[in-house]
């Protein structure tokens, strides 16, 4: 029993230092074939001996960790008679003196070594350690049938109890544990070392039973093994390791570069780098581009429109199927690169045109109005049909966007009303009304009155009668901002009754003319004396910067409130109190005025 005890060290010494290696190989359904060649030491009722064995083995690793093994081989076990065996035993071995066993036939030496022939069939399973690395160390355990024929050594004759008519079967199941390891030289070819403790159920393993337990023997082989079915995959993921050290990914990681697309889909199926998470070096993911936006992870731009697929997820928000996101005819890339539009916005500066009719008829997409007409150009060309790049689109002085919001006249012609002055002379120069040909209802058309804005007869070429000498004319709509001698030129009547004053002295070259400012009574005498000055010289100043000659205009003169056009109650007065304002004020509006005396007449 001391020698099981030794076996049992030894082995467990062979496991611990089996165990200290490095490198993968062992992979799932993999089978290999090879030999063995055993050293084998006897251990039952006499003392041990050394003796040889070989087998066929036959492995099938069904997991990294879990092995199935087949082994049949057979050898022989040895082992050796002391005189205390035969002291202990002269029941079977006879007298010390004698030479030959104490049997019927008195033919079988007693050779001082015994030989048992054996042959056996093992199937055995192991579980593996460390299966990363090239030595894969086990431990195994298994169950078999041992078939064994005692004899001693020299003369080769069967011994006593194994003669015919023997006292036990020569067949025994046999119980194999063990540790071993395989040393990988290639990925295929493995060299292997084991060391079992093989108990059988048979104490007559060396023929004698001594009452004790069964007999066994220990072996010790090593051999060479070759796997003929199957491919190492470290990492199963249907590439083998030899193809995996090819393309350099790393065998026993199923997904080499982190991607989230194992090692064989990018090899396989996408032909994606397996070595790199992003192959087309868009900026996205391989796994993000084929699962998230069904990019293409082997081009860097899906849609060819000169923006990363990564760019135009991760920065412009774009679709990187798309060429153009927004649907405005400009491809993304052009809108951020060359037009510096919004990609996602199909009218960047919301003119009513999309960018891309915008490019094509050379206006800014960046600028609702592009030529400052304060028409956009969207208005321009949907609704006015006027040139959006052409402030002044029919050359009459007035912008588009004056003769819409202000005007009311045609942007596309420049004498809206047909009477032979253009828009922008009727409105600048002129002041009379261009969208009537006859300003002045006098019969004859504004190109063609001599005086437009004062009614007068063909025969003077739209000039009234010379005014007599000493005629006055008033013009009360002429307005100032309050206790100011500023026009108040928010009032449009202000510019037509200047325009009217304008017209009236030009009306003939001989005319000369004295301007009045007149005031209401609210406020002093002075103050309205000195306020009704200052307006009729401003009249005067405004009507010389307008061209008209100076020495038409013979004077000014400020009458303040004592020459009223009609009655105004005391502002303090109980008549005054009792007016409502408006009807007050109407009043006071009509002695607030400038009037024109003629001086000198036309003939």
């Amino acid at each position: 029993m001391s020698t099981l005890h030794r076996y049992i060290l030894s082995f467990s010494i062979l496991f611990c230092i089996s165990a200290t290696t490095l490198l993968p190989q062992t992979a799932p359904d993999r089978i290999s074939v090879g030999g063995e060649i055993d050293l084998t030491r006897y251990f039952g009722s006499f003392n041990s001996d050394f003796g040889f064995a070989g087998m066929f083995v036959a492995r099938w690793n069904i997991t990294h960790q879990f092995s199935l093994f087949a082994r049949l081989g057979g050898g022989w076990l040895s082992d050796a008679i002391s005189s205390d065996n035969i002291l202990s035993h002269p029941e079977y071995f006879g007298l010390p003196s004698d030479t030959i066993y104490p049997t019927a036939n008195g033919s079988i030496n007693r050779d001082e070594r015994n030989k048992i022939s054996i042959t056996n069939w093992v199937v055995a399973a192991s579980w593996n350690f460390r299966t990363e690395e090239r030595l894969v160390p086990y431990v195994t355990a298994g169950i078999g049938f041992i078939t064994f024929d005692p004899r001693n050594k020299e003369q080769g004759v069967k011994l006593p109890n194994n003669q015919e008519g023997s006292l036990y079967t020569t067949t025994s199941l046999m119980i194999p544990i063990g540790v071993g390891a395989e040393y990988y030289l290639t990925p295929d070819l493995t060299l292997t070392a084991e060391g079992r403790l093989n108990l059988t159920l048979s104490d007559f393993l060396d023929d004698f039973d001594d009452g004790g337990l069964p007999d066994g023997y220990g072996t010790l082989g090593a051999g060479v093994s070759y796997y003929v079915f199957g491919k190492l995959d470290c990492d199963e993921d249907g590439l083998s390791d030899r193809e995996e050290k090819q393309v350099g990914t790393d065998p026993c990681i199923l997904d080499t570069d982190g991607d989230q697309l194992t090692d064989i889909e990018e090899i396989r199926t996408y032909g994606t780098n397996p070595l790199k998470p992003d192959t087309d070096g868009d900026g996205l993911g391989d796994a993000e581009e084929l699962r998230e936006y069904k990019t293409n992870p082997l081009k860097i731009d899906s849609d060819n429109d000169d923006l990363t697929d990564g760019n135009e997820v991760e920065v412009h928000r774009t679709n990187p199927l798309s060429a153009d996101s927004d649907g405005d005819k400009l491809n993304d890339g052009d809108e951020v690169g060359r037009y510096n539009t919004d990609p996602l916005e199909p009218d960047t500066d919301k003119d009513g045109l999309n960018d891309g009719d915008e490019i094509e008829r050379r206006t800014n997409p960046r600028d609702a109005d592009s030529d400052d007409d304060e028409l956009t150009d969207g208005e321009e060309v949907l609704t006015y049909r006027t040139n959006p790049l052409d402030t002044d689109t029919d050359n009459d002085e007035l912008t588009d966007g004056q003769e819409i919001a202000i005007w009311k006249t045609d942007p596309l012609s420049p004498d809206t009303d047909n009477d032979r002055l253009a828009d922008g002379a009727e409105v600048q120069t002129y002041k009379t009304n261009p969208n009537d040909p006859d300003s002045d209802d006098d019969g004859v058309i504004d190109g063609e009155d001599a005086c437009p804005l004062v009614r007068g007869v063909p025969e003077r070429n739209g000039c009234p009668a010379p005014p007599k000498v000493g005629t006055i004319t008033d013009f009360p709509a002429v307005y100032f901002l309050k206790n100011t001698d500023q026009f108040d030129f928010s009032r449009q009547e202000t510019t037509e009754s200047l325009a009217k004053i304008m017209s009236y002295i030009n009306q003939c070259p001989g005319l000369r003319v004295l301007i009045e400012g007149h005031a209401s009574r609210e406020g002093s005498d002075q103050r309205n004396l000195l306020l009704s000055e200052m307006r009729a010289d401003r009249v005067k100043a405004w009507l010389i910067e307008r061209g008209v000659s100076p020495e038409k205009v013979e004077g000014t003169i400020g009458y303040g409130s004592v020459r009223n056009a009609v009655p105004e109650p005391d502002p303090n007065s109980e008549e005054a109190k009792k007016m409502n304002p408006e009807e007050l004020e109407s009043i006071r509006r009509q002695n607030r005025r400038i009037a024109v005396r003629v001086a000198r007449s036309c003939d």
